[in-house]
């Protein structure tokens, strides 16, 4: 009787012999498209861009620190929600986007499996874009807790609100295509 650990091994082995073995119309069927070197190296710039962007944001708080005084260093809007709301999804784009690119950088080293090179690429990318989406969430709400209830902020957020409305139609017309 084989080890349990030698089963999976072989087992391991049988599916990526038969992985590379398919023709290229039934693995494009069987796992989608897959992801060429140009694609992996702008998902990882990307994703880098993004945890640039996020740490500058969160070094950079929106409102300043208080200058003087006991609370000195401190964010001058620490007690609004807005900032909350910033702080929680500034660090989510941080942690989702370094991450991806943990997951871009190491995939190389950790397998040479197709199917698991593919199955960690789309995870990546499904990273990625959550973190642009908490990026984007994190400029609306750090713009409208600097700017507050003016006109100025209420429209601002209003616009960058429509990025999600044109979501599902660029999802919808890329299917189409």
């Amino acid at each position: 009787m084989q080890d349990p650990i030698e089963q999976l091994k072989l087992g391991e082995e049988k599916q990526n012999e038969q992985f590379d073995k398919k023709p290229k119309n039934e693995l494009e069927k069987s796992v989608g498209r897959f992801f060429t070197k140009e694609a992996k190296e702008t998902h990882l710039l990307v994703a880098t861009l993004i945890a640039t962007v996020s740490f500058a944001a969160g070094i950079t708080l929106p409102g300043g620190t208080i200058q003087d005084g006991e609370h000195k260093s401190t964010p001058i809007m620490r007690d609004k929600a807005s900032f909350i709301v910033f702080t929680v999804s500034n660090t989510l784009a941080m942690v989702l986007a370094t991450a991806a690119a943990h997951i871009h950088l190491f995939t190389p080293l950790i397998t040479k499996a197709k199917w698991k090179v593919h199955f960690l690429c789309e995870l990546a990318l499904r990273f990625t874009l959550r973190a642009l989406l908490a990026m984007i969430v994190a400029f609306a709400v750090a713009t409208y807790a600097v700017l507050e209830s003016s006109l100025l902020g209420i429209a601002l957020v209003t616009l960058v609100s429509l990025y999600f409305c044109m979501v599902p139609c660029l999802k919808a017309s890329m299917a189409r295509i």
